[in-house]
Protein backbone atom coordinates (compact mmCIF):
# COMPACT_ATOMS: atom_id res chain seq x y z
CA UNK A 1 0.00 0.00 0.00
CA UNK A 2 1.01 3.55 -0.88
CA UNK A 3 2.24 5.64 2.53
CA UNK A 4 0.55 9.21 2.53
CA UNK A 5 3.86 11.73 2.16
CA UNK A 6 5.05 13.06 5.06
CA UNK A 7 2.71 16.39 6.46
CA UNK A 8 5.93 18.38 6.73
CA UNK A 9 6.22 18.45 3.21
CA UNK A 10 2.97 20.38 2.71
CA UNK A 11 4.53 23.53 4.47
CA UNK A 12 7.93 23.44 2.46
CA UNK A 13 6.70 24.92 -0.90
CA UNK A 14 4.59 27.63 0.84
CA UNK A 15 7.48 28.09 3.66
CA UNK A 16 9.61 28.69 0.19
CA UNK A 17 7.16 31.35 -1.05
CA UNK A 18 6.92 33.05 1.58
CA UNK A 19 10.78 33.50 2.04
CA UNK A 20 10.51 35.93 -1.12
CA UNK A 21 7.95 38.72 0.83
CA UNK A 22 10.61 39.82 3.28
CA UNK A 23 13.28 40.08 0.61
CA UNK A 24 10.72 41.62 -1.42
CA UNK A 25 9.90 44.25 1.01
CA UNK A 26 13.54 44.77 1.50
CA UNK A 27 14.44 45.54 -1.67
CA UNK A 28 11.50 48.13 -2.54
CA UNK A 29 11.93 49.95 0.22
CA UNK A 30 15.69 50.23 -0.57
CA UNK A 31 14.38 51.12 -4.08
CA UNK A 32 11.99 53.79 -2.77
CA UNK A 33 14.54 55.23 0.08
CA UNK A 34 14.96 59.03 -0.11
CA UNK A 35 13.05 59.63 -3.21
CA UNK A 36 10.29 62.45 -3.16
CA UNK A 37 7.06 61.16 -3.15
CA UNK A 38 6.53 60.98 -7.50
CA UNK A 39 5.76 58.68 -9.37
CA UNK A 40 8.69 56.68 -10.99
CA UNK A 41 9.62 56.56 -14.51
CA UNK A 42 7.30 53.98 -15.97
CA UNK A 43 10.50 51.85 -16.73
CA UNK A 44 10.84 51.38 -13.12
CA UNK A 45 7.57 51.62 -11.79
CA UNK A 46 7.16 48.61 -14.67
CA UNK A 47 9.65 46.24 -13.16
CA UNK A 48 8.93 46.94 -9.62
CA UNK A 49 4.91 45.79 -10.77
CA UNK A 50 6.34 42.87 -12.83
CA UNK A 51 8.20 41.81 -9.40
CA UNK A 52 5.15 42.14 -7.64
CA UNK A 53 2.94 40.01 -9.78
CA UNK A 54 5.86 37.22 -9.60
CA UNK A 55 6.11 37.57 -5.85
CA UNK A 56 1.92 36.97 -6.35
CA UNK A 57 2.62 34.16 -8.22
CA UNK A 58 5.14 32.49 -6.57
CA UNK A 59 2.96 32.91 -3.21
CA UNK A 60 -0.08 31.54 -5.03
CA UNK A 61 1.97 28.35 -6.44
CA UNK A 62 2.77 27.99 -2.75
CA UNK A 63 0.27 28.10 -1.50
CA UNK A 64 -1.73 25.94 -4.22
CA UNK A 65 0.99 23.32 -3.62
CA UNK A 66 0.52 23.07 0.10
CA UNK A 67 -2.86 22.70 -0.22
CA UNK A 68 -2.85 20.27 -2.67
CA UNK A 69 -0.24 17.73 -0.43
CA UNK A 70 -2.19 18.36 2.67
CA UNK A 71 -5.29 16.78 0.96
CA UNK A 72 -3.73 14.54 -1.11
CA UNK A 73 -2.16 13.13 2.55
CA UNK A 74 -5.99 12.78 4.39
CA UNK A 75 -7.49 11.30 1.15
CA UNK A 76 -4.05 8.53 0.93
CA UNK A 77 -4.83 7.98 4.62
CA UNK A 78 -8.68 7.42 4.58
CA UNK A 79 -7.95 5.55 1.15
CA UNK A 80 -5.42 2.57 3.70
CA UNK A 81 -7.85 3.10 6.17
CA UNK A 82 -10.17 1.86 4.00
CA UNK A 83 -7.85 -1.03 2.68
CA UNK A 84 -6.70 -2.50 5.51
CA UNK A 85 -10.34 -2.74 6.34
CA UNK A 86 -10.80 -4.77 3.32
CA UNK A 87 -8.28 -6.73 4.31
CA UNK A 88 -9.43 -7.24 7.86
CA UNK A 89 -13.30 -8.06 6.27
CA UNK A 90 -11.36 -11.03 4.18
CA UNK A 91 -9.50 -12.02 7.33
CA UNK A 92 -12.38 -12.82 9.31
CA UNK A 93 -14.40 -14.92 7.10
CA UNK A 94 -11.31 -17.00 6.39
CA UNK A 95 -11.42 -17.03 9.87
CA UNK A 96 -14.69 -18.15 9.89
CA UNK A 97 -14.21 -20.85 7.12
CA UNK A 98 -11.35 -22.68 8.82
CA UNK A 99 -13.27 -22.68 11.78
CA UNK A 100 -16.15 -24.34 9.86
CA UNK A 101 -13.48 -27.19 9.02
CA UNK A 102 -11.84 -27.40 12.02
CA UNK A 103 -14.83 -28.01 13.44
CA UNK A 104 -16.35 -30.64 11.09
CA UNK A 105 -13.27 -32.63 10.75
CA UNK A 106 -12.61 -32.86 15.03
CA UNK A 107 -16.46 -31.80 16.19
CA UNK A 108 -14.58 -29.91 18.80
CA UNK A 109 -16.35 -27.19 19.84
CA UNK A 110 -13.47 -25.01 20.88
CA UNK A 111 -13.03 -24.11 16.95
CA UNK A 112 -15.64 -22.66 16.74
CA UNK A 113 -14.73 -19.48 18.52
CA UNK A 114 -13.55 -17.38 15.81
CA UNK A 115 -16.91 -18.19 13.77
CA UNK A 116 -18.57 -16.76 16.85
CA UNK A 117 -16.28 -13.62 16.83
CA UNK A 118 -16.89 -13.33 13.29
CA UNK A 119 -20.75 -12.97 13.72
CA UNK A 120 -20.39 -10.78 16.80
CA UNK A 121 -18.33 -7.94 14.48
CA UNK A 122 -18.82 -8.91 10.85
CA UNK A 123 -21.52 -6.47 10.71
CA UNK A 124 -20.06 -3.53 12.01
CA UNK A 125 -17.27 -4.20 9.77
CA UNK A 126 -19.04 -3.75 6.88
CA UNK A 127 -20.98 -0.40 8.01
CA UNK A 128 -17.59 1.21 8.79
CA UNK A 129 -16.27 -0.28 5.42
CA UNK A 130 -19.33 1.63 3.85
CA UNK A 131 -18.83 4.89 5.90
CA UNK A 132 -14.65 4.88 4.52
CA UNK A 133 -15.82 3.82 1.24
CA UNK A 134 -19.29 7.04 1.61
CA UNK A 135 -21.24 4.66 -0.54
CA UNK A 136 -24.00 2.47 0.05
CA UNK A 137 -22.96 0.21 -2.83
CA UNK A 138 -21.77 -2.75 -0.50
CA UNK A 139 -24.92 -4.42 -1.76
CA UNK A 140 -23.55 -7.43 -3.02
CA UNK A 141 -20.74 -7.98 -0.84
CA UNK A 142 -23.10 -7.86 2.47
CA UNK A 143 -25.68 -10.18 0.52
CA UNK A 144 -22.57 -12.68 -0.14
CA UNK A 145 -21.34 -12.22 3.54
CA UNK A 146 -24.84 -13.41 5.51
CA UNK A 147 -25.29 -16.37 3.38
CA UNK A 148 -21.64 -17.19 3.24
CA UNK A 149 -22.13 -16.99 7.17
CA UNK A 150 -25.91 -18.47 6.77
CA UNK A 151 -24.27 -21.62 4.85
CA UNK A 152 -21.88 -22.08 7.74
CA UNK A 153 -23.99 -22.06 10.55
CA UNK A 154 -25.80 -24.63 8.71
CA UNK A 155 -23.45 -26.90 8.17
CA UNK A 156 -21.97 -26.60 12.01
CA UNK A 157 -25.34 -28.05 12.62
CA UNK A 158 -25.83 -30.66 10.21
CA UNK A 159 -22.26 -31.83 11.88
CA UNK A 160 -23.95 -31.20 15.70
CA UNK A 161 -27.05 -33.16 14.35
CA UNK A 162 -25.97 -36.20 12.17
CA UNK A 163 -22.22 -35.87 12.29
CA UNK A 164 -19.04 -35.34 10.55
CA UNK A 165 -19.85 -37.33 7.77
CA UNK A 166 -23.11 -35.51 6.73
CA UNK A 167 -21.98 -32.08 7.27
CA UNK A 168 -18.29 -33.02 4.80
CA UNK A 169 -20.83 -34.40 2.40
CA UNK A 170 -22.75 -30.28 2.63
CA UNK A 171 -19.63 -29.05 1.98
CA UNK A 172 -18.47 -31.26 -0.93
CA UNK A 173 -21.34 -29.35 -2.81
CA UNK A 174 -19.04 -26.28 -3.13
CA UNK A 175 -21.32 -23.98 -2.31
CA UNK A 176 -19.31 -22.96 0.48
CA UNK A 177 -16.59 -22.30 -2.03
CA UNK A 178 -18.53 -20.34 -4.33
CA UNK A 179 -19.90 -17.84 -2.00
CA UNK A 180 -16.10 -17.26 -0.84
CA UNK A 181 -15.13 -16.63 -4.13
CA UNK A 182 -17.57 -14.59 -4.47
CA UNK A 183 -16.66 -12.47 -1.53
CA UNK A 184 -13.07 -12.55 -2.55
CA UNK A 185 -13.85 -10.81 -5.75
CA UNK A 186 -16.30 -8.51 -4.41
CA UNK A 187 -13.48 -7.10 -2.19
CA UNK A 188 -10.86 -7.32 -4.60
CA UNK A 189 -12.89 -5.34 -7.26
CA UNK A 190 -13.22 -2.93 -3.90
CA UNK A 191 -9.01 -3.22 -3.34
CA UNK A 192 -8.59 -2.49 -6.99
CA UNK A 193 -10.57 0.53 -7.45
CA UNK A 194 -8.62 1.80 -4.38
CA UNK A 195 -5.63 1.46 -5.44
CA UNK A 196 -5.76 2.72 -8.66
CA UNK A 197 -7.48 5.69 -6.90
CA UNK A 198 -4.40 6.28 -5.14
CA UNK A 199 -1.89 6.15 -7.58
CA UNK A 200 -3.88 8.72 -9.42
CA UNK A 201 -3.84 10.90 -6.38
CA UNK A 202 -0.03 9.81 -5.35
CA UNK A 203 1.05 10.50 -9.48
CA UNK A 204 -1.09 13.80 -9.95
CA UNK A 205 0.67 15.15 -6.24
CA UNK A 206 4.05 14.23 -7.70
CA UNK A 207 3.84 16.09 -10.72
CA UNK A 208 2.08 19.52 -8.97
CA UNK A 209 5.13 19.25 -6.36
CA UNK A 210 7.59 18.72 -8.89
CA UNK A 211 6.37 21.70 -10.66
CA UNK A 212 6.06 23.78 -7.61
CA UNK A 213 9.63 22.95 -6.98
CA UNK A 214 10.18 24.42 -10.44
CA UNK A 215 8.18 27.29 -10.77
CA UNK A 216 8.64 28.38 -6.94
CA UNK A 217 12.70 29.35 -6.83
CA UNK A 218 12.43 30.61 -11.24
CA UNK A 219 9.61 32.82 -9.67
CA UNK A 220 11.37 34.54 -6.87
CA UNK A 221 14.90 34.50 -8.45
CA UNK A 222 13.26 36.84 -11.43
CA UNK A 223 11.28 38.78 -9.07
CA UNK A 224 14.38 39.47 -6.85
CA UNK A 225 16.07 39.91 -9.96
CA UNK A 226 13.48 42.67 -11.23
CA UNK A 227 13.69 44.44 -8.35
CA UNK A 228 17.86 44.24 -8.02
CA UNK A 229 17.89 45.59 -11.57
CA UNK A 230 15.53 48.68 -10.36
CA UNK A 231 17.22 49.71 -7.79
CA UNK A 232 20.16 49.45 -9.76
CA UNK A 233 18.36 51.94 -11.92
CA UNK A 234 17.08 54.29 -9.03
CA UNK A 235 20.69 54.80 -7.24
CA UNK A 236 22.16 55.26 -11.00
CA UNK A 237 19.65 58.24 -11.53
CA UNK A 238 20.16 59.35 -8.11
CA UNK A 239 24.20 59.58 -8.60
CA UNK A 240 23.76 61.62 -11.77
CA UNK A 241 21.16 63.88 -10.23
CA UNK A 242 23.77 64.33 -7.56
CA UNK A 243 26.50 65.34 -9.90
CA UNK A 244 24.65 67.62 -11.59
CA UNK A 245 23.65 68.78 -8.30
CA UNK A 246 27.19 69.37 -7.61
CA UNK A 247 28.36 70.91 -11.10
CA UNK A 248 25.52 73.44 -10.69
CA UNK A 249 26.69 74.24 -7.17
CA UNK A 250 30.06 74.85 -8.05
CA UNK A 251 29.45 77.40 -10.75
CA UNK A 252 26.27 78.97 -8.25
CA UNK A 253 28.41 80.02 -5.64
CA UNK A 254 31.97 81.03 -8.18
CA UNK A 255 30.07 83.90 -10.05
CA UNK A 256 31.48 87.02 -8.68
CA UNK A 257 27.47 88.90 -8.98
CA UNK A 258 24.66 88.16 -6.50
CA UNK A 259 22.18 85.61 -8.23
CA UNK A 260 19.38 84.07 -6.66
CA UNK A 261 16.91 81.32 -8.10
CA UNK A 262 12.92 82.40 -7.27
CA UNK A 263 10.10 80.74 -7.81
CA UNK A 264 7.37 82.21 -10.57
CA UNK A 265 5.27 84.02 -7.23
CA UNK A 266 8.70 85.66 -6.25
CA UNK A 267 9.96 83.10 -3.98
CA UNK A 268 13.54 82.54 -2.83
CA UNK A 269 14.42 79.05 -3.85
CA UNK A 270 18.16 79.64 -4.12
CA UNK A 271 21.08 82.28 -3.40
CA UNK A 272 24.87 82.26 -4.03
CA UNK A 273 27.26 82.36 -1.85
CA UNK A 274 28.55 86.06 -2.99
CA UNK A 275 24.77 86.93 -2.36
CA UNK A 276 25.35 85.38 0.90
CA UNK A 277 28.62 86.75 2.07
CA UNK A 278 27.68 90.26 1.23
CA UNK A 279 24.57 90.38 3.06
CA UNK A 280 26.38 88.42 5.57
CA UNK A 281 23.01 85.60 5.83
CA UNK A 282 22.39 82.27 5.63
CA UNK A 283 20.70 80.39 3.22
CA UNK A 284 17.98 79.35 5.98
CA UNK A 285 17.02 82.74 6.69
CA UNK A 286 16.39 84.13 3.78
CA UNK A 287 15.09 80.84 1.32
CA UNK A 288 11.31 80.59 1.33
CA UNK A 289 10.87 84.28 2.11
CA UNK A 290 9.29 86.62 -0.83
CA UNK A 291 12.22 88.36 -2.76
CA UNK A 292 11.02 91.42 -2.03
CA UNK A 293 11.07 91.04 1.86
CA UNK A 294 14.74 90.36 2.21
CA UNK A 295 17.92 92.45 2.21
CA UNK A 296 18.94 92.71 -1.53
CA UNK A 297 15.32 94.33 -2.52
Amino acid sequence: MMEPQPFNQSLVYLLLALLCVPAFIALLVAALRGRPAWVLPWKDATMLVAGLVLLLFVLGVGWDAAIRVSTTNTRLAENVTSRLRIAKVLSLMTDSETAQRGFILTLDESFLAPHTQVEEIITGELAELREDLQTSDLAGLTTLVQSKLAYTEESISLARERGAEAAAGAVRTGEGKRLMYGIRAELGSLEHTLATHALELETDSKVRTRHASLLIPLGGFLSVLLITLTIFRLNAEAGNRRKGEHRFRAIFDSVFQHVALLRSDGTVLEVNETALNFAALEAGEVTGQKYWDTFWW
